[in-house]
């Protein structure tokens, strides 16, 4: 297994939580904040920690011990004033790694610009990854890297089956590199 990770999410909306609960799923420590007590409470159960926190202040944020965790997810993206602020406290106090929620791309550079690590946009990445999955449905799951780049699942075509990698030539006839085979 890999190393245990420790992750910090702040704002447990459908976003954080889905993102916390997998990392928790995956076998890492998870902390998740937000300031409804009936949210923490009802994933209380499923995260490793949690905290209740009405104002998220330098002050606040300090006593979670930021600089303890791998990464810290801002994930208030309903409310983007405070993903600008919490950014840039979180690089502030030392951080090691922001990933911060952004709804448009105008968001996502002023998120880029206060420092943020990374930033995802989760309904237009989820948007891309269906569309591409409706227009070429031979294709399992698909992951664009950079332009021009993606990984992609596919099932092996027919004159494939019982060829070698070799004698398929995958990368000369068709510039694709395989990474891995599944077998049965």
């Amino acid at each position: 297994m890999a190393k245990r990770r420790s992750f910090l999410v702040i704002g447990l909306g459908r976003f954080g939580t889905s993102l916390a609960e997998a990392l928790v799923q995956k076998g890492h420590e998870v902390m998740g904040v937000d300031a409804d007590p009936v949210v923490v409470q009802r994933l209380s159960t499923h995260l490793t920690h949690t905290v209740v926190m009405e104002a998220v202040t330098e002050e606040t944020l300090l006593t979670l011990g930021i600089g303890n965790f791998d990464a810290v997810i801002v994930a208030t993206g309903g409310n983007f004033e405070s993903s600008i602020l919490l950014t840039l406290m979180l690089k502030r106090l030392g951080a090691r790694y922001v990933v911060a929620n952004a709804h448009t791309e105008q968001q996502a550079d002023v998120l880029n610009q206060v420092g943020a690590d990374k930033v995802v946009q989760p309904e237009q990445d989820a948007g891309r990854r269906i569309a591409h999955q409706l227009i070429t449905p031979n294709i399992l799951d698909y992951l664009p890297l950079a332009a021009g780049m993606s990984v992609a699942e596919v099932p092996a075509p027919e004159f494939m089956v019982g060829k070698t990698l070799a004698e398929l030539e995958m990368r000369r006839k068709y510039r694709i590199s395989v990474l891995l085979i599944e077998n049965g």
